[in-house]
């Protein structure tokens, strides 16, 4: 065998060797490569898994407040409806006592008076609304009912045909009277004789 076929097989394995060098090398840096993006992938989902237990509390923490608001809001409603609760058993026993002392006065008064009917005198309450009834009657208007003539139908007939005033012609024939100055003289001799009769009696009353 030659020396140049020995040099290039030589360069041959040598090159082979450094490739080999090459892809080893190129294949540890896929692992680091491999290795660190498991690590990265590792820490992001831990940083999710904190993340989602971070919201699971918060959404606990949320709904505790809520049902504790509610508690406390129910909780206060209790307090006021036991106040007033407590206002109602205090006012029906100030009404129980004095409904109490009250009986206890008029069996008393009963006693004391035996021979009136306490049971026939009016109440109070009673006699105030029969005041306030009557007060209330007085001051309303009476009403009175006007009943409508009964006209006959002769009666409409006549009255709807139209009749002629009476001229001063006919009063004076029907009503007679001398003094009247339709019937006798005219209106100056009148005043003349008015004003006569007048001095007249003016001088017999100086007299």
């Amino acid at each position: 065998m030659s020396e140049e076929i020995k040099k290039n097989i030589l360069d041959e394995m040598k090159k082979l060797d450094e490739s080999k060098e090459q892809l080893n090398k190129n294949i540890g840096e896929i692992n680091n490569f491999s290795n660190e993006l498991k690590q990265k992938l590792g820490d992001e989902d831990i940083n999710i898994q904190n993340k989602l237990y971070e919201l699971n509390i918060q959404k606990e923490k949320n709904k505790n407040e809520n049902e504790l608001n509610i508690l406390t809001q129910h909780n206060e409603k209790m307090e006021k409806y036991i106040q007033l609760l407590s206002k109602q058993y205090e006012l029906e026993l100030q009404y129980i006592e004095q409904y109490c002392d009250y009986k206890s006065k008029v069996e008393k008064i009963g006693e004391k008076y035996a021979h009136i009917n306490i049971s026939n005198i009016t109440p109070l309450k009673d006699l105030f609304s029969e005041q306030l009834n009557k007060n209330h009657e007085k001051k309303q208007a009476p009403k009175i009912n006007i009943p409508k003539p009964v006209v006959k139908k002769d009666e409409v007939e006549e009255s709807s045909t139209p009749t002629r005033r009476n001229t001063i012609a006919i009063v004076s024939e029907n009503n007679p009277n001398k003094n009247d100055i339709r019937n006798t003289g005219n209106l100056q001799d009148h005043l003349k004789n008015a004003l006569n009769k007048r001095f007249q009696n003016t001088g017999n009353n100086d007299e």
